[in-house]
Formats: structure tokens, sequence, C-alpha cells
């Protein structure tokens, strides 16, 4: 009765359990190669090593452009800039992971720009778009009298290389 209630006791059940279903785990994840090569990059990037950029040693960047006609508070501009810079990263990271992996690698230089209105930052974001830089444009749903619904309050062009997305903003000044 006493070895039955030793194997069978609650603490070596959880102990058996605990262990399997660690095992269990490492094999189901040991077999699966990872479908995101920016993941393996970003552990290289921690561990030491820098990934390639794809077209050799350049500087990259991202900006973002905040429509100043709207006059938003600082935070509403902090969380809109936010939003365009995911949106570029995400759809950078599918269209071509390697620029993300080497701009994360050069420290993930963000710049904000001022500009002028919607149409502004829609014609960046045209021009930024027929270069073949990836872009971010942000429309707020916010409906109120500086804002009214559906207005552009930010835009994030990159990352890519500095010299393709200074070609689109160069003349704009910092906010």
């Amino acid at each position: 009765m006493a070895i039955t209630q030793f194997l069978f006791s609650d603490f070596n059940v959880g102990i058996f359990t605990g262990i399997s279903v660690g095992l269990a785990i490492s094999l189901y994840f040991r077999s699966k190669p990872s479908p995101l090569s920016f993941l393996e990059n970003l552990r290289q990037i921690v561990m030491g090593s820098k990934p390639k950029s794809p077209e050799g040693d350049v500087e990259y960047k991202m900006v973002l452009v905040v429509n100043q006609k709207l006059k938003m508070e600082k935070g509403v501009i902090v969380g809109q800039c936010g939003h365009a810079a995911i949106s570029a990263f995400t759809k950078t990271l599918i269209k071509d992971s390697s620029k993300a992996d080497y701009w994360a690698s050069q420290g993930s230089k963000k710049i904000v720009l001022k500009g002028t209105d919607d149409e502004h930052l829609e014609n960046l974001e045209k021009l930024a778009s027929d270069e073949g830089l990836i872009t971010g444009l942000i429309r707020d749903s916010e409906r109120s009298a500086e804002k009214p619904n559906g207005s552009v309050t930010a835009l994030a062009i990159g990352p890519d290389q500095a010299t393709a997305i200074n070609k689109i903003v160069g003349g704009l000044k910092l906010y």
C-alpha cells in the first residue's frame, strides 16, 4: 500500500505530467521549422551577429509624418505614429523581411517630421509608393470639429534605405 501511495501521490503525478507535457512540446516545436526569418535574425542580433543588408552597407530608417493641420495633442500624435509605424513595419515583414531585419540590427531609427495637411500626406504616400517604398497611412475614425471623420493623421515610410526616403521627405522639418 505504501508503494502505491508513493507512486500515485499528487506530487509524483504532477512531476510526471509536467515532464511529459514539456517533452511533448519540445519535440513538437523542434520538428517544425520557424516560418519567420525575422525571429531568427532577432535572436542573432541579441546574441551579437548582425543580419546582412539586402543592398550592402547602407543606412536604413523609417520616417513618420504628422498632419499639423489637425493640431493633435502630444499623446494622440504618439498613438497615431505608433499605428503608422506598426502598419509599415508589418507590411515590410510580409513583403521583404530582410529589410526589417537589417533596420532592426541598426537600431530601428525613426524620425518624426511635420506634414501640412491630409492632401500633403496623401501626396507623400503616393510618391513613396511610386518609388517602391512601403508606407502606412493612418486615417482617424474619431469625429470632432478639429478632426473630421477619415482625416489622415500620420504617415510612415519605410523602413528602407535612408537615401531613398530622403528623396521623398528631404524638405520637411523635424517635429
